[in-house]
């Protein structure tokens, strides 16, 4: 098992390196045939964040960028090609596979601000339509901005959140609000992908927003103007905020086959949730290590299921004749959200006993019984999960897996401070809703 997530974790470093891409709305350009014989049309398409936000996007509007140049790498040679004052473009190539490459420019006192490719094949006397993606040129001198405006309600406290892409810290990017008043200001950032997230909270109801932010050297990225009154926060809690939409059975895949599995579920949907697999527990007893009593109704468990590594989807196969018990269930006992954003923390769980995963032959049955899984939504029916690890420890001869001996250990460990692990380490093979 511990090779599995060693393999893992180098498909992550391999897998990291793609990033964020804007949205894309292009506008459609003419699609005359081509007017040299022997050569194919390129209709291409620029679509970048200026030009194309959405409402889960931050940037420049419309207008930033004066023009796009595009170079051409292929079968044969093609002058560079300018487009003024718009985002399409016609081009007449040599039949074969071509890779376009754009560059964007504000007109300013700056470098290109934004860069983009696409890959095309041409054939001869037939058009090719393509779209190239624009995103922030990382390397371009000067900065960018971005800027806000958030009327936060009487009795309601909380910050705004900066942080790159990847959720890493940024110098100044947590912005604390001030009730009963409208906070506006601006911050200039290095050009990149970030991300904003907002996090209100007003008598223990939340309110908030996490939105992709585009920064592009010298443009401005403005955030629509948002206020906020009571009727904005909710009176769900924390934990059903982050718990609820995890209910069901969840599986990741890879290569056509599966490599482990949770279900998550309220207590009094136990049975229905676990069905066969409580069979995997001889030894369950239906309480934790630190209570005697069983869990309430509407508390959540979690159950992580190590034997279905190498199933198909039929429920052929598996892992489950290897010997291995690296499974386990638990309760809910806490969450940690990273940020301000319910999308992304920890889920701290105390094993049921005789439910305690084996995984470290030197830890006896309940003596580490809490435990934290980092957590990331990607949508309804996507999510990242990640059994916590250490690498820093592991590196130096530590433990494997970061099993503490009470809930505010758990708690201490499984913090945003810990997310880099998480990151570099973590699931990027997503786990898919089956039920």
């Amino acid at each position: 098992m511990k090779n599995f997530f060693v393999r893992i974790f180098y498909l992550t470093l391999v897998l990291s390196a793609a990033g964020l891409t804007g949205c894309l709305s292009p506008l459609e350009p003419p699609r005359e045939a081509p007017a040299v014989p022997g050569k194919g049309r390129v209709a291409v398409s620029i679509g970048d964040a200026a030009a194309n936000g959405s409402e889960r996007t931050i940037a420049p509007g419309t207008g930033g960028f004066t023009k796009y140049t595009l170079t051409f790498s292929g079968p044969g040679a093609h002058d560079p090609v300018d487009i003024n004052g718009g985002s399409s473009v016609t081009v007449d190539l040599s039949p074969g596979s071509w890779t376009i490459d754009a560059l964007g420019y504000t007109g300013g006192a700056y470098d290109a601000a934004a860069e983009g490719s696409a890959q095309v094949n041409v054939v001869e006397g037939e058009i090719a339509p393509v779209a190239v993606v624009m995103g922030p040129k990382s390397t371009a001198a000067g900065t960018g901005s971005f800027s806000y405006s958030i009327t936060v309600p009487e009795g309601a406290s909380g910050s705004l959140y900066i942080t790159t892409a990847e959720g890493g810290a940024v110098t100044g990017g947590t912005i604390a609000l001030i009730a009963e008043t409208t906070n506006a200001g601006s911050k200039d950032l290095v050009p990149g992908h970030y991300l904003a997230r907002l996090r209100l909270e007003k008598a223990g109801d939340y309110a908030g927003f996490a939105e992709a932010l585009h920064v592009y050297s010298g443009l401005t990225s403005a955030l629509s103007p948002r206020t906020y009154t009571d009727s904005d926060f909710t009176t769900v809690s924390m934990a059903d905020q982050v718990m609820a939409p995890l209910a069901g059975v969840w599986y990741s895949n890879y290569g056509g086959s599966r490599l482990d599995g949770y279900r998550m579920g309220k207590w009094k949907d136990f049975d229905a949730l676990m069905g066969a697999k409580a069979d995997l527990f001889p030894d369950l007893q239906r309480f934790t290590y630190t209570a005697q009593t069983g869990p309430g109704a509407n508390d959540f468990f979690v159950f992580y299921d190590d034997t279905v590594y190498g199933e198909d989807d039929g429920g052929e196969g598996g892992s489950g004749g290897w010997g291995v018990a690296y499974r386990f269930i638990g309760i809910v006992r806490a969450v940690n959200i990273f940020d301000g954003d319910p999308g992304r923390g920890a889920i701290i769980v105390e094993y049921l006993k005789g439910c305690a995963p084996q995984w470290d032959d030197d830890i006896k049955d309940g003596q580490r019984p809490f435990f934290g899984i980092y957590y990331k939504k990607i949508d309804a029916d996507t999510v990242q999960l990640a059994n916590a690890v250490d690498l820093n420890a592991l590196s130096n001869g530590g433990k494997y897996y970061t099993e503490t001996e009470t809930l505010q250990e758990a708690i201490d460990k499984n913090t945003a401070e810990n997310e880099e692990a998480f990151i570099s380490w973590g699931v990027v093979i997503p786990h898919e809703r089956e039920q």
